[in-house]
């Protein structure tokens, strides 16, 4: 194309072979994109360099293409984000707070900065700061609430202070607005397909999928007995028949009562453990 920047072409190949885990022809491609481009370009070309250093993790390296990037866009918290990266790797902490800063005052309202102080915060000199790094996932979640790694390392804090339904309620609220509700409706759907065609270890892994975000779900707890009792897993198809009729119960819903009473007389009639099933142990304990 006429008047375009050759710069383009090859930055553009050099992330396809990121992408494909070919650092080696990306780095080429990278020092082609340096040596032809446009000045304007250059700083992309320097980044393009960081980047690939950060990748095989070189980090002295990738420090020193940042920072000529940096030179050339003095006011890029991304590249100052970057830099201090790089300086938090080698356990330059200092340096990295640095950078960290200076990208603020260009963003204030840099979500990965946060995590990135986080990180810093929970590795620095192999202790862990509780408190300041808490403070800084949320920070980043404040920012952006659908920060998924924040809300891994926050959870990750609880679950040390034996704070389990708090850390579960932190992983939740991001399983729930990722996973659209239809999807896990389709997904049911489809196990319902697979266990009519047969096909029950696929419906099984279906289902067991739905109950993990949907644990309330009546009808799929009715699907999950019946294919278990299908697959002749009497236990486990006992335990999810009586939760949907206990679930069925607290929420006054008993539109699969008499699927999951069925199914719960057949367990009984195979004659391998006594009704009421108190689950995870039979008779002999």
């Amino acid at each position: 194309v006429e008047g375009i920047d050759f710069a383009y072409i090859y930055l553009g190949r050099g992330h396809a072979y990121m992408q494909l885990n070919k650092p080696r022809e990306a780095k080429n491609d990278f020092e082609m994109a340096l040596e032809v481009c446009q000045p304007f370009n250059k700083e992309k070309a320097y980044a393009a360099l960081g980047g690939y250093y950060v990748a095989v993790q070189d980090f002295p390296h990738s420090i020193e293409y940042f920072k000529k990037a940096l030179e050339l866009n003095p006011q890029s918290a991304m590249l100052c984000m970057d830099i201090g990266n790089s300086y938090n790797a080698i356990g330059d902490y200092d340096e990295a707070e640095k950078y960290y800063k200076r990208a603020l005052t260009f963003n204030p309202e840099l979500a990965e900065i946060y995590y990135n102080k986080a990180v810093k915060a929970s590795d620095q000199a192999k202790g862990v700061d509780k408190e300041q790094t808490e403070a800084y996932l949320d920070k980043c979640i404040e920012i952006n609430p659908m920060f998924i790694k924040a809300h891994i390392n926050k959870a990750g804090l609880l679950v040390r202070d034996k704070k389990y339904d708090e850390a579960i309620n932190e992983l939740s609220f991001v399983t729930d607005k990722v996973f659209d509700p239809d999807i896990i409706h389709a997904i049911e759907a489809r196990g319902a397909a697979y266990r009519l065609s047969g096909n029950l270890p696929k419906a099984l892994c279906d289902f067991i999928w739905v109950q993990v975000f949907q644990h309330d779900n009546i009808q799929n707890m009715a699907n999950l007995a019946a294919t278990y009792l299908e697959m002749g897993y009497l236990n486990e198809a006992g335990y999810y028949a009586q939760q949907g009729l206990k679930q069925g119960e607290a929420t006054n819903d008993h539109k699969y009562d008499e699927a999951l009473r069925v199914i719960l007389k057949a367990i009984v009639a195979a004659n391998t453990m006594t009704v009421p099933l108190e689950f995870g142990e039979n008779e002999d304990g």
